[in-house]
């Protein structure tokens, strides 16, 4: 962990921060942000999307103060291109499932999938969204994308992947172990699988200070509090 760092006593804490959100994060990141504000004065503004779109607006001057991404790659990237004022440090290990509407009693294995019970397979825009990435993996261990890929169906982010599955315009989607804790997601009938890790690269979620200020020193502390980690626990997540 890195030492927090000693502000001027003349310093006035922001009152606000903004954050940047990967968007299988968007629910956890809710929990922890109302935890956050029970014991501080200061709000949080959260910015959610896709972690290659957040990157590219950071780049672009986009005023936000921390990153927690859904990969360790982008967070590094914009280390090197001078845009970080810290070193990346995961949060947090992503995992992947399968949701899906089409099955009663329970999922096979992955590699037992078929188009005669999945038409259309949703997954994140792997050039945008890691875990996207890591579900093409996924399907190419278990040696079926080529038989999906002329059914695969890409959201921008897991957030737009899991309103496809809310609404049903999918059969299924390999999406974030995350959203099953998502409560609009939980009430509609779905089927879940958990993905072995071992079917995919390990999904190291990094987080970056953007702005060295107070406020953002505070909340990165609490990100690694035993509170913040329960809380990812409690979403699916494992810890680094």
């Amino acid at each position: 962990m890195f030492p927090a760092v000693e502000y001027p006593e003349s310093e006035v804490t922001p009152a606000e921060i903004t954050v940047a959100v990967a968007a299988n994060m968007q629910h956890p990141f809710d929990a922890l942000r109302v935890a956050f504000q029970k014991d501080t004065s200061i709000k949080i503004k959260t910015i959610v999307a896709a972690s290659g779109q957040l990157t590219a607006q950071i780049r672009n001057g986009a005023p936000f103060d921390i990153f927690l991404s859904a990969d360790n790659k982008y967070p590094a990237a914009l280390q090197t291109s001078g845009h970080a004022a810290t070193s990346p440090k995961t949060y947090a290990l992503g995992k992947l499932a399968l949701w899906s509407r089409s099955f009663v009693d329970s999922l096979p294995a992955l590699s037992q999938l078929n188009g005669k019970t999945i038409r259309t397979l949703g997954i994140a825009n792997p050039d945008l969204a890691p875990y996207g990435l890591a579900a093409i993996k996924a399907l190419e261990n278990n040696d079926i994308y080529s038989h999906f890929a002329p059914r695969l169906v890409y959201a921008q982010s897991i957030a737009q992947l899991n309103q496809y599955i809310a609404l049903g315009t999918i059969d299924a989607a390999i999406t974030a172990a995350s959203a099953r804790g998502i409560p609009q997601l939980a009430a509609r009938k779905g089927y879940w699988l958990e993905i072995p890790a071992s079917n995919y690269p390990a999904i190291h979620q990094d987080v970056v200070i953007l702005t060295n200020n107070s406020a953002v020193d505070q909340f990165y502390q609490f990100l690694f509090s035993p509170a913040a980690q329960q809380i990812l626990l409690d979403y699916g997540y494992l810890l680094p």
